[in-house]
């Protein structure tokens, strides 16, 4: 009785129903027909089970494969080796992204259940953060049909690499989730945004729609007047839409919670250290091997939407600082404390008139009136006439040590 209780104490509930209708079967306590209705089998099933009784006893209950070990069975010995890797090496690795590396560097196939399964027993499991909910009215938009049509377009500050915070700059396309250029920089300023955007049309040519947030850099609530990004792509005919709110832009939100998971990690096992050593590596391997093979998509439309620049269009004249100073009743205007005054003949007054102060990212600065170079002649004195178009040290105003304007 002990064996036979031992027996039981593995046997389901299930099972043991079944062994106490067919040992009342054998001592004709029941009768088949009310063995059949109880169990809710049939007749032939009944008559199997009382041979298999009679044949291997309480264990007839039991399937024929149990106590076996499966032959697609894991080995232990694979399990403990996939273990250090997780706990040495890919332990900032979520599930899906661990499995495919497994598969790529260390030659392991495995099901995500199994690895699942293996990694929630680790206690290993790479969770995201749980965030407060705004329960707010929002709608299913659908992607639109063709590249180049929009591009959402955002900055992420994150410990990307070194245990450093950097911002990565990137564009995502609304139609294929392509990214036609990122860069990671130490800020999300003007001038870095005005580079990758700069980069995009140079690669694939002029889009429609910039989507962006309210930052003050795009002309949010701090900046309600006047961007430069914004002035730089209007007059390219790129049109900006704000977006109200995270969600909305969501496509972009999405990819940075993407590039944090997947980007970082990878970097981490690259030893990448600097901005240079990741903006390479982004480049070059991550983007065309890991990112574009898996999360982009054909377009609902084939044909591009990307417009070819005309031919006689210079980025650089719009992809800079630009500025208006008034004109004075003198002729002289003045410019971050500096004061100049128009050196050059005149045919008629230009009292009132703006001058345009162009200043490019390499602290060349030129001054235009009415789209033309106009030469100015600062009014200090050691100073001669100032030639136009000449690289400068900012004044103090604007951040540089040297207090010498240079010739300009």
């Amino acid at each position: 009785m002990k064996g036979r209780e031992k027996e039981r104490m593995y046997m389901s509930e299930r099972e043991q129903r079944k062994l106490q209708i067919i040992v009342k079967l054998t001592q004709n306590k029941l009768s088949r027909w009310q063995a059949q209705k109880i169990l809710g089998v049939s007749e032939t099933t009944v008559r199997r089970y009382l041979r298999a009784y009679e044949k291997k006893g309480l264990m007839f209950v039991k399937h024929g494969n149990f106590g076996r070990i499966p032959k697609n069975k894991t080995s232990q010995g694979l399990k403990d080796r996939v273990e250090t890797l997780v706990r040495e090496k890919y332990f900032d690795f979520n599930i899906t992204h661990l499995q495919e590396k497994l598969e790529k560097v260390e030659g392991i196939r495995l099901s995500r259940f199994t690895l699942g399964k293996w990694m929630n027993e680790w206690k290993m499991v790479k969770r995201k953060r749980k965030r407060r909910r705004e329960y707010k009215a929002r709608f299913q938009r659908d992607r639109l049909p063709q590249r180049g049509l929009m591009l959402q377009f955002d900055g992420s500050h994150h410990r990307w690499f070194a245990d450093k915070v950097s911002c990565l700059i990137a564009a995502i396309d609304d139609a294929t989730n392509e990214i036609p250029y990122a860069e990671f920089f130490t800020s999300e300023d003007t001038q870095n945004c005005m580079k990758v955007v700069q980069e995009i049309l140079k690669r694939y040519g002029l889009f429609h729609v910039l989507y962006v947030d309210r930052a003050g850099v795009y002309g949010g609530p701090k900046r309600p007047e006047f961007s430069q990004m914004q002035r730089a792509c209007e007059e390219l005919g790129i049109h900006f839409i704000y977006a109200e709110s995270p969600q909305g832009k969501g496509r972009v939100e999405r990819l940075f919670g993407t590039l944090q998971d997947r980007l970082v990690a990878e970097m981490r096992l690259k030893g990448i250290q600097t901005l240079e050593e990741a903006n390479r590596f982004l480049h070059e391997e991550f983007l065309p091997n890991h990112y574009t093979p898996k999360f982009t998509q054909p377009p609902e439309d084939p044909e591009s939407a990307y417009r070819p620049l005309p031919p006689n269009v210079d980025l650089t004249d719009h992809f800079c600082f630009k500025e208006w100073r008034q004109i004075t009743n003198d002729h002289t205007v003045t410019w971050h404390g500096w004061r100049f005054v128009i050196d050059e003949p005149l045919s008629h007054s230009i009292v009132n008139h703006y001058l345009e102060f162009r200043r490019h990212p390499d602290k060349l600065v030129e001054v235009f009136y009415n789209q033309k170079p106009i030469q100015l002649k600062m009014i200090k004195r050691g100073v001669q006439n100032l030639r136009l178009s000449v690289d400068y040290k900012k004044s103090k105003s604007l951040g540089i040590k040297t207090a010498n304007f240079p010739i300009f």
